[in-house]
């Protein structure tokens, strides 16, 4: 693994004609802004970029649809290089197995992520990973500045939500003077800050409020500890047509609740796994140390971790069974 930096990203990017691009699993903001900021950005110097992530968006960035659209890549195709974005970890890549064929036919596989540092350290040939950086968003804008691109509203747009939802609109302690440089360079590029602010943020369609105060209905509230713990299953996704992208927003929604160090948002997906969505605004708390501890990652604010087992209700109250 050689460890590189933006300018070299750029460079290597000039020399090939066809890459793969691959983000996390329930793919968010960042990841979507990263994936086809990158994808575009590459087009513009004549390549061809694939996307191997879902390509229906989560409700609160379909507006991203009237901007641009893409197909997901599906099978394995010979490219010149991966690029993996926003994740540390191999396991919580989406579509792992196809990345395991590109690893096997010893394509050159890139990582570019603002977390810290996980085991694709072991599996990159080339990383690019720094959390001072807001998002993966605010990295690939910085690969293509040095690309020397005329940036449009489209790519503006793209990378400004990712930057917008991973601060969670500038307010959350991973936003840097940096963040707001780079929101400002987007903005003067055509950015729509108005349009992400109201759908990322304001606006939430009937189901998605109903399926919020199911969490606030289920809400336990622990005084000694300063827990706030909520729940959310599979059915209650499908009872209102929403897909798991709705499970960060809530944990988010949660995080908002006075006098709570730490919130922890438990999902059942159905098939015998269990998600737990951890956020924090307190100082005093990294909610990245219990989620690696368990066997995910994130951030310091903003972190999660899955096992396996099965959900049962307990007079009301969530209970986890291995």
């Amino acid at each position: 693994m050689k460890r590189i930096n933006h300018k070299e990203i750029a460079e290597f990017l000039k020399k090939f004609k066809k890459i793969a691009i691959f983000g996390h699993v329930s793919p968010d903001g960042d990841c979507y802004g990263a994936c086809l900021g990158l994808k575009l950005g590459f087009e513009k110097l004549g390549g061809r970029g694939l996307i191997y992530l879902a390509d229906t968006l989560p409700e609160f960035i379909k507006f991203l649809n009237e901007y641009t659209t893409f197909e997901k890549s599906i099978g394995f195709e010979p490219v010149d290089a991966v690029f993996i974005l926003d994740t540390p970890s191999w396991q919580r890549i989406d579509n792992v197995q196809l990345l395991e064929q590109f690893k096997q036919s010893k394509t050159p596989i890139y990582v570019i992520d603002h977390h810290e540092v996980g085991d694709l350290l072991e599996k990159a040939d080339y990383i690019w990973q720094d959390p001072s950086f807001s998002s993966a968003s605010e990295m690939i804008l910085k690969v293509l500045q040095n690309l020397k691109l005329k940036f449009d509203k489209t790519i503006s747009t793209l990378l400004l939500t990712g930057i917008e939802t991973d601060t969670s609109s500038f307010q959350n302690q991973n936003t840097t003077e940096e963040s707001f440089k780079a929101a400002a360079f987007l903005v003067a590029n055509g950015a729509r800050l108005g349009t992400i602010i109201n759908n990322a943020f304001l606006t939430k369609e009937i189901d998605v409020v109903k399926v919020y105060g199911l969490a606030l209905e289920r809400l336990i509230f622990n005084k000694e500890y300063q827990t706030v713990t909520s729940f959310i299953t599979e059915k209650d996704l499908l009872d209102h047509n929403l897909g798991r992208e709705a499970v960060s927003g809530i944990a988010n929604y949660l995080n908002s609740i006075g006098g709570a160090s730490i919130v922890f948002l438990i999902y059942a997906d159905g098939n015998g796994k269990i998600e737990v969505s951890l956020r924090t605004r307190s100082e005093l708390v990294d909610v990245q140390v219990l989620a690696k501890f368990l066997g995910g990652g994130g951030h310091k604010k903003a972190s999660g971790f899955t096992t396996s087992g099965s959900f049962c209700l307990d007079q009301g109250k969530p209970s986890i069974l291995a």
